[in-house]
């Protein structure tokens, strides 16, 4: 479906009068809800990949990168190489037991960390002025609808109307809100599953979660109010 079709959808689950709405504005509530729950769909199923290139100039001991102008839609990396050879996944905690003064090292990097949401640290940095190019796959957020699978796209109806009338409207005027959102959550726990069983056969560095009863619970909590 395109856009403008998940917005008639919508708008129907939500009673509204496309020619004339009353409580929804088809061009703002709608379609932000929409991106709201494309978001959500990203992120708890990492089902949409992109690569690009990284090309780093870095000083000496400048170990942490941002990549999120590089990659502006950037979620988490799932695989990142570097003249063919993998760049293995760490965590900083595991750079500093090695040695506690792994930022003084420069070579060629051998491993790298994800620090918060867009940061990036490689160990061993680049020596002062080498420029470093790295090859990256990563998940990331949709740009529009049709980045997520056709098959997903009822779900990402049910999760946008499920979000318009629980966060701009408390729910009150759409009674089935909260099963349209368990519709959703259970489009995004199946994809989730072949997106995992498909990066652990790319031996992909990072898999998406699964989605507990308890998490459930508290996205619809969260959404729904109840």
């Amino acid at each position: 479906m395109t856009q403008a079709q998940i917005r008639d959808l919508v708008a129907g689950y939500l009673d509204e009068d496309r020619a004339a709405p009353q409580r929804y504005n088809s061009d703002t509530i709608i379609n932000l809800s929409i991106q709201y729950a494309a978001r959500i769909y990203s992120f708890l199923t990492l089902a949409i990949e992109s690569t690009g290139t990284l090309t780093l100039t870095l000083p000496t001991n400048r170990t942490f990168v941002s990549v999120i102008n590089a990659f502006p839609l950037w979620i988490c990396p799932l695989r990142i190489t570097q003249n063919n050879a993998h760049i293995s996944r760490d965590t900083l905690m595991s750079f500093r037991a090695r040695k506690n003064a792994w930022r003084n090292d420069t070579g060629i990097p051998q491993r790298y960390a994800q620090v918060g949401a867009h940061g990036l640290a490689f160990h061993p940095p680049p020596v002062s002025g080498a420029v470093a190019v790295f090859q990256v796959r990563y998940a990331a957020f949709a740009s529009t609808v049709a980045d997520i699978m056709a098959e997903d796209h009822q779900g990402l109806a049910d999760g946008a109307a499920a979000i318009a009338a629980g966060l701009f409207l408390g729910g009150q005027y759409t009674p089935g809100a909260d099963e349209r959102l368990k519709r959703f959550l259970d489009c995004i726990s199946m994809r989730a599953k072949h997106v995992r069983e498909r990066s652990q056969l790319n031996r992909y560095d990072t898999l998406p979660a699964e989605i507990s009863k308890e998490a459930a619970k508290a996205l619809l909590k969260a959404v729904t109010g109840k």
